[in-house]
């Protein structure tokens, strides 16, 4: 916790022009590592693809509306207000066409769990007369 305190703290200083708001949430992900650790995920309920590409790793959500991915069934995590699959079809369909194409990017499933924010900071509006 006292990381990603002094981490949001930083975030401010450094891009105050980039954010209108920092959290600090707890994270929690059970990622697979193999095809049988993602059929393991059958029955559950909060899942999520991992897709390693040259952007790095993103983690796909349920499409909620939004910007999409276009091709790819589902949203960034980030985009979707953190919104996961809520079943293992829609999951795995994100992953295996993630995999598929990008060809040489794998993707995989994983468990994922996010707090409400356990603290927020907002950008001061700057007054104007």
């Amino acid at each position: 916790m006292t990381d990603a305190q002094k981490g949001q703290k930083d975030l401010i200083k450094m891009w105050k022009r980039e954010f209108d708001r920092v959290e600090i949430r707890k994270l929690e992900l059970e990622i697979a590592e193999t095809k049988q650790e993602n059929d393991s995920f059958l029955n559950e309920k909060s899942l999520v693809a991992i897709w390693t590409n040259f952007f790095g790793n993103k983690i796909i959500g349920h499409y909620t509306g939004g910007i999409g991915l276009g091709t790819l069934y589902g949203d960034y995590i980030t985009q979707n207000n953190f919104t996961p699959f809520d079943n293992f079809k829609m999951a795995d369909y994100a992953r295996s066409e993630a995999t598929r194409q990008s060809e040489n990017s794998p993707a995989t499933l994983a468990k994922f769990k996010i707090s409400r924010p356990i603290k927020t900071i907002n950008k001061k509006k700057r007054r104007t007369k």
